[in-house]
């Protein structure tokens, strides 16, 4: 079995690690020349790995090639990240690798997948979640240019164009795929392709986690993500500039600690009063602990959010938005708290900062929800049944996962 992946934390980790526990396994990684190359789990050194490497167009050879029409030409990230050159290194590497299936991972990649003869093996994309539903989010939920971002101004122009292009793109992924995968069951029905499978997003808790009322007072709200994903950019600008404000008002000494690489992204916002950016740490546990609540303030993005599911694992409360909380089979004021407006939201933080009684109603349930949907032994039965449903493949010779953590609570 040989995936293609372009490697994200978390759903791809979790996906390498239940296809190799399943079957014999071989690897190729088409990433930036820039970025590291990933790091196999433990003891799973002796999976094949092989990396393509990405060459990063300049913003005007980008621009341009993006602006050109021609029929099949990609959305602006394929088309940045030169996704089509691709196809020529992993050529080799799928026609050599002696596979069952190709399994790839993140439908960027699928420029650079469209022109290869796979030889009759079956296919399987993740897409994840779905890019034209993003920007529709983004286009619902229109703020001010005033209050844009360079950045966020360019995707708003670029918008419209590209939400044509990734339907596009992904209609032809699923009618070439024997498989395509999405995160939520609100997903699958607005695609609505019989190619569809259901693999939810999943996250590794590596060790149990303290009760609540066993943890300090503390007026910390913590804010996880990729800095540089627009999505998350934009929820950070939102809650900075509109929510604390109204926060600070009620609870002085609050403190908004920022986690995540690319903060260059949100570099406006650096300085701001009550805020500390911390840069990309290598575990989120001991920033959890510490933190009152984890805000996920989002106004648009897709798929369901692995970092609310960090948060139910580690047992700490949420307040989000109706965007953030799309897809997750969970529940305001059982699970979390759903807020959209500014005001509103930082109600329901000032609230999660002082009530503890109702920040350990929240996480127990949460952490149960948690136990039932979202582990990576959910994901590995996902896996299994996908294998089982493609024809020719067989699942369950491979070597188990050595190391493998548990999932403690």
């Amino acid at each position: 079995m040989a995936p293609v992946p372009r490697l994200e934390p978390a759903r791809a980790h979790l996906q390498f690690e239940a296809l190799a526990a399943a079957t014999e396994l071989s690897c190729a990684f088409v990433l930036p020349d820039d970025e590291p190359g990933p790091e196999l789990p433990p003891g799973r050194e002796d999976v094949p790995v092989s990396t393509v490497p990405l060459r990063r167009r300049s913003g005007r050879a980008a621009l341009g090639r993006w602006a050109t029409p021609r029929r099949g030409r990609g959305p602006w990230p394929a088309v940045k990240l030169a996704f089509d050159e691709a196809a020529s290194g992993l050529r080799p590497l799928v026609a050599d690798s002696g596979a069952d299936v190709i399994w790839a991972v993140d439908s960027h990649l699928w420029p650079a997948l469209a022109p290869l003869d796979l030889g009759g093996r079956p296919l399987v994309v993740d897409l994840d979640d779905l890019q034209d539903e993003k920007i529709a989010h983004r286009q619902r939920n229109r703020r001010p240019l005033r209050q844009l971002s360079r950045r966020e101004a360019f995707f708003r122009a670029t918008d419209v164009v590209d939400r044509r292009r990734w339907r596009r793109a992904q209609l032809d992924i699923a009618s070439r795929a024997d498989a395509v995968l999405l995160c939520s069951e609100l997903d699958r029905a607005r695609f609505g392709h019989p190619a569809v499978r259901l693999l939810p997003n999943a996250y590794a808790l590596e060790r149990a986690v303290a009760p609540r009322p066993q943890r300090p007072a503390s007026h910390r709200l913590v804010f996880a993500g990729n800095l540089g994903y627009l999505p998350n950019g934009e929820a950070l600008g939102f809650f900075v500039e509109e929510i604390l404000p109204l926060v600070r008002a009620e609870v002085p000494d609050v403190e908004l600690r920022v986690v995540g690489r690319g903060a260059d992204a949100v570099a406006h916002l650096a300085g701001r009063a009550n805020v500390t950016f911390l840069g990309e740490l290598a575990t989120m546990d001991d920033e959890l602990a510490a933190s009152a609540a984890c805000v996920v303030p989002l106004l648009s993005g897709g798929g369901t959010r692995i970092k609310i599911l960090e948060a139910l694992a580690h047992r700490v409360p949420v307040v989000t938005t109706t965007i953030g909380v799309e897809g997750l089979d969970l529940v305001d004021g059982q699970h979390l708290l759903v807020r959209d407006d500014a005001a509103a939201f930082a109600a329901a933080a000032v609230q999660l900062l002082r009530d503890p009684v109702l920040a350990e109603q929240l996480t127990t349930r949460g952490a149960e929800r948690y136990d039932r949907d979202h582990t990576p032994a959910t994901v590995r039965r996902a896996v299994g049944a996908i294998l089982a449903e493609l024809p020719g493949v067989s699942a369950g010779s491979g070597p188990p996962a050595p190391g493998a953590p548990a999932e403690p609570r």
